[in-house]
């Protein structure tokens, strides 16, 4: 069954990491329930369908600034506890440095996509910068106003 994202997936030429993972929704609630947050729908939707999926070249640009680049996506993270790309995992993996109300959803060079998952900036997106785990001060860099956005704003870099 066709979704709203199966042709932003299929322009961008995003492929599973390894092979295809779709969440049942069982599984979207239980991971629901361990972060004790209701993820946003059109994330929930795009998470159940393209978890671990990744592109070559795919760039999303600056806020506001469609047309000059800002950063990549590498790898769409996803939910499964035996994979390098679990959400958990990373969340896990860095317990303490990541802002408290930002939720990893994918790598990107030099640092991760995440959702806000809470206060004033809910369910907007953000890029944080894996040298920010050294600087408590470095605050993430607005990317998108919700996770819609942020996918229909993303093209391949013909680079």
């Amino acid at each position: 069954m066709p979704n709203k994202y199966q042709q932003i997936v299929k322009r961008l030429q995003l492929k599973p990491v390894d092979k295809p993972v779709r969440l049942s929704v069982k599984s979207l609630l239980y991971f629901e329930r361990t972060i004790e947050q209701r993820l946003p729908a059109d994330y929930r939707e795009f998470l159940s369908r393209y978890g671990f999926v990744h592109g070559c070249g795919v760039v999303f640009p600056e806020y506001g600034e469609p047309a000059k680049p800002s950063g990549g996506v590498e790898v769409f993270l996803g939910v499964k506890s035996d994979d390098g790309y679990d959400i958990m995992d990373t969340l896990e993996g860095l317990s303490g440095r990541l802002p408290d109300h930002l939720m990893p959803i994918a790598d990107s060079p030099g640092g991760l996509i995440c959702l806000a998952m809470a206060g004033i900036d809910t369910e907007k997106i953000f890029w944080w910068g894996l040298e920010c785990i050294s600087f408590a001060n470095t605050q993430p860099v607005l990317i998108a106003d919700d996770f819609d956005s942020f996918m229909n704003s993303l093209y391949l870099d013909e680079n």
